[in-house]
C-alpha cells in the first residue's frame, strides 16, 4: 500500500506527528528538530514511533552515523509538504 493511499485512509496521521515528520526530515537529526519545533527529542521521538505504526513503514534509517529518510519516508515527505 502507498503512502498516498494510506493518506486517503480513514486512519489519519495528526497534525502534530506530520509537523514532528517534516522537522525530522528536513533536520535529520532528532536533537535539531525537537529544538526547532520546541518540544524535547523523548516526545518527538515517540510521535514519531506513532507515526510509522500508524502507516506500517520505517521512515528513517537511524545508526551511529546519523538519521536517512527511506523511500518510504521520501514519499511521505512529499505528500506531507503538500498537506501542510
Amino acid at each position: 500500500m502507498s503512502i498516498r493511499s494510506i493518506l486517503t485512509n480513514s486512519s489519519l496521521p495528526t497534525v502534530k506527528q506530520l509537523q514532528c515528520f517534516l522537522a525530522v526530515a528536513q533536520e535529520l537529526n532528532f536533537r535539531k528538530a525537537a529544538e526547532r519545533i520546541n518540544m524535547t527529542q523523548p516526545p518527538l521521538t515517540r510521535q514519531i514511533r506513532c507515526l510509522e505504526d500508524l502507516l506500517g513503514y520505517e521512515l528513517f534509517n537511524r545508526n551511529t552515523h546519523g538519521v536517512h529518510l527511506t523511500k518510504s519516508g521520501n514519499d511521505l515527505l512529499i505528500e506531507a509538504e503538500k498537506i501542510l
